[in-house]
């Protein structure tokens, strides 16, 4: 590691796994060549098993606020990030960027935070730059974080185009149980319906969520709406997808929108935040008007007619190779001129 290179410690507020902690295992992999990273998250098996494969210094603090021994916690962990000469903090997700606006007063680092979410204004005042995943996000900021704000999308590695292996018209859902996600907006639309797709919701979620999700399906009297909650690899389920359906009342950007698009399958998502700047509709795949269950209807009906219409044009023209700006090569060359920017 050469002396001019940048040292910076980037510091997650999670200990799950889903598309903010994949977002900075693609900085570290693409950037650790150039940059010496530390990594900061809360403490989480999950995601110790997973950073594990990057051989970067992997610290778990305490992110908690409830008592004093937390308060001393932070005094030693504010005493780390001025002792350790790093050229900046790179803060992720919500409960980071509160902890390093407590801290900015007593460190003298630079602070970026990356914006993944419609979260409270409170969160992006006080870091010194903002990163926002997407045009809707930017606009969603106030006009004092606006100013301090880059847009850089999130970005994956090009795959291969999935030959469906199965002829069943089936749709899937993938997303953690949570009433913003729509899962029970599509269960209440679809009740004592018969769409001619099977549609299955895969993922967990609070205890709490799931149980009124597993209710909900119960309720709708309809055979073809199933879940299985998992976490994990969904290659398996992309093989199997004649589309992918994404509900989200509200969505900062949606990795699920892009992986899917990746692999050619197409998209039924409701046309709100950043997934307007993912995909075309009647190109990609159809946008229908969130929480609109005549418009979910009407759109899901046009899905099972044209899947493959828009499968053809996915696979005549892969949407990596016309939507260059979400590479990850691409987001991963500007957050590193962002850090020159910023942090040299």
């Amino acid at each position: 590691m050469g002396n001019n290179q940048l040292k910076i410690v980037i510091i997650l507020g999670s200990s799950k796994w889903g598309g903010g902690e994949k977002h900075v295992y693609d900085i570290i992999e693409h950037l650790q060549k150039k940059i010496q990273f530390t990594l900061i998250t809360q403490t989480s098996p999950i995601l110790k098993e997973k950073f594990s494969k990057l051989k970067t210094k992997h610290l778990e603090w305490n992110m908690n606020f409830k008592s004093i021994t937390d308060l001393l916690e932070h005094k030693k962990q504010i005493s780390y990030l001025n002792t350790q000469n790093f050229s900046g903090v790179h803060c992720h997700l919500n409960d980071a960027s509160f902890m390093l606006s407590t801290y900015r007063p007593f460190i003298t680092t630079k602070i970026l935070s990356t914006v993944h979410g419609f979260s409270s204004h409170l969160y992006y005042l006080f870091p010194h730059h903002l990163i926002s995943v997407s045009q809707a996000i930017h606009n969603y900021l106030l006009n004092f974080s606006k100013k301090k704000s880059t847009i850089i999308y999130n970005g994956i590695s090009k795959e291969n185009i999935i030959n469906k292996q199965t002829k069943d018209l089936q749709a899937y859902i993938f997303a953690t149980i949570h009433p913003n996600k729509g899962q029970e907006f599509v269960t209440n639309t679809l009740k004592n319906q018969k769409q001619d797709s099977k549609i299955c919701f895969i993922g967990t979620g609070p205890k709490k969520y799931q149980n009124q999700l597993k209710q909900a399906i119960k309720s709708s009297n309809n055979d073809n709406i199933s879940w299985i909650p998992l976490i994990g690899d969904l290659k398996q389920y992309y093989k199997q997808a004649s589309f992918i359906i994404i509900p989200s009342y509200k969505e900062a950007l949606s990795y699920v929108a892009l992986e899917a698009l990746n692999f050619g399958v197409p998209v039924l998502a409701s046309s709100t935040g950043g997934l307007k700047e993912v995909f075309e509709h009647e190109k990609h795949g159809l946008f229908f008007k969130a929480g609109d269950s005549s418009s979910f209807l009407q759109m899901l009906s046009l899905m099972e007619k044209n899947h493959l219409i828009y499968r053809g044009f996915l696979k005549k023209q892969p949407f990596l190779d016309e939507k260059k700006h979400f590479k990850v090569e691409e987001m991963c060359n500007k957050l590193y001129s962002n850090y020159i920017e910023y942090f040299s």
